[in-house]
């Protein structure tokens, strides 16, 4: 019997596009690992430490949101640009920025956690500074490292290097949950490892740190003038995405906390359909755009989101048939009692796709700064409502809250594409 062979057409058109084929191939490896370790984590911890471990995490979150816009978005723009003369010279001072950005990094959590604590004491928040200041180090600096192997085109050892650190630290959890009694700081301690022994093994990959201090200062202004604006939609993009988790946690008590997390992490299967989005959409749009023109963009974004948003709605009524039973086959019988949280997120999700896709709408159109101003927005309103929500209705004003300030941002990013697709 005659295998087929592959057409050579395709063949070319593979090696064509490697670089984008592996990075769509490590990104789905990269958020089924986070989905299944957020599972777990929850699980094997319970609602009070899960819960812990999530505000914890947050701070990481925010570091690594302010890494994307100072350091790595401006180095994957601007990088492949720079002249080959110049081009190890350019990688290697945004090198020294990355170190420069760890080391205060540290200062900052160091100094924060002190105040903190102060402000709640009942977080125990010094007991894990430790474990805190290092996985930071250690997650940005891997990070960092598979987003310039990307920028260079080394996508294969990106993958690998990714490999090492997000399958390592599923099947090391794993392990430690099985064989030893483990706690927020120690989940964070594990994480720190798996990504600390993936850069160090990948080190040879860097460019050489430069210590010239002219070039690392046109180097940082370069960067800079790019960042200046994503700067500071990281900030609010965080604090709209947290605040109200937040809030959960200092009013509520951890444990609220973890029940909502571990609820959308039920629903972060779908984030696997969105980071597949973001990596691949906003390619083909800006190619439309070029080629054919608004009109044409705007049918093949109308036909993305419909197709997307018919999938999210799916998984989502797939839930509703039984969260209390996806709480308890998840996580255990604990977490059962919050489905009305989990019915929360059903509602939310479908949402979140929609400004998503008007996110890709605007960056195609070049009009980020109007995604900036949305963010604002969001967050202004979750700023007013999150005390007299959390205060009258509880945990259930938190995630009213959510539901509220993502409507509100889906209002704004709809309401800014409508004036630029005019003004085109």
């Amino acid at each position: 019997m005659k295998v087929a062979s592959i057409p050579s057409q395709t063949i070319q058109l593979l090696k064509k596009y490697k670089h984008i084929n592996w990075a769509l191939v490590d990104q789905a490896m990269v958020s089924g690992v986070n989905f299944l370790t957020g599972i777990m984590t929850a699980r094997f911890l319970g609602l009070k430490e899960f819960g812990t471990f999530t505000l914890v995490w947050a701070v990481v979150l925010f570091f690594h949101g302010l890494q994307l816009a100072i350091i790595v978005n401006p180095m994957m723009t601007i990088g492949p640009k720079q002249s080959s003369d110049k081009l190890l010279q350019y990688y290697g001072a945004v090198f020294t920025q990355q170190i420069a950005f760890c080391v205060l990094g540290v200062i900052f959590i160091f100094l924060g956690s002190f105040s903190m604590s102060a402000m709640f004491p009942h977080l125990q928040i010094l007991e894990i500074v430790p474990a805190l200041i290092v996985v930071t180090v250690a997650f940005q600096s891997q990070d960092f490292l598979r987003k310039y192997l990307f920028t260079r085109q080394r996508g294969h050892l990106a993958f690998i290097n990714d490999g090492i650190s997000y399958i390592g630290q599923l099947l090391l959890l794993l392990w430690c949950f099985k064989n030893i009694s483990m706690n927020s700081s120690m989940v964070l301690w594990v994480i720190a490892i798996t990504s600390l022994i993936a850069f160090v093994l990948s080190m040879y990959t860097l460019p050489k740190v430069v210590s010239d201090g002219t070039i690392i200062k046109s180097v940082f202004f370069r960067n800079w003038y790019f960042a200046r604006w994503m700067i500071g939609s990281a900030v609010v993009q965080w604090l709209s995405g947290h605040i109200f988790l937040i809030g959960a946690g200092s009013w509520l008590g951890a444990s609220i906390v973890g029940a909502m997390k571990s609820a959308q992490n039920i629903m972060g299967v779908m984030h696997i359909l969105f980071q597949g989005l973001e990596n691949v959409v906003p390619i083909h749009a800006a190619k439309k755009l070029q080629s054919h023109g608004v009109e044409v963009m705007k049918n093949y974004l109308l036909k993305v989101t419909s197709i997307g948003f018919f999938g999210v709605v799916l998984i989502s009524l797939i839930i509703t048939i039984s969260p209390a039973y996806w709480l308890s086959f998840f996580y255990g019988p604990e977490f059962a009692s919050y489905s009305d949280i989990l019915m929360w997120y059903v509602f939310i999700y479908p949402i979140v796709f929609i400004s998503l896709v008007l996110r890709i709408w605007l960056r195609t159109l070049e009009h980020t700064r109007q995604i900036f101003k949305s963010y604002v927005i969001m967050t202004f309103f979750g700023v007013v409502l999150i005390y007299p929500l959390i205060y009258l209705f509880n945990y259930n004003g938190a995630m009213s809250g959510v539901l509220i300030t993502n409507v509100v941002m889906v209002i704004a990013l709809y309401t800014a594409s409508r004036k630029v697709i005019k003004s085109q």
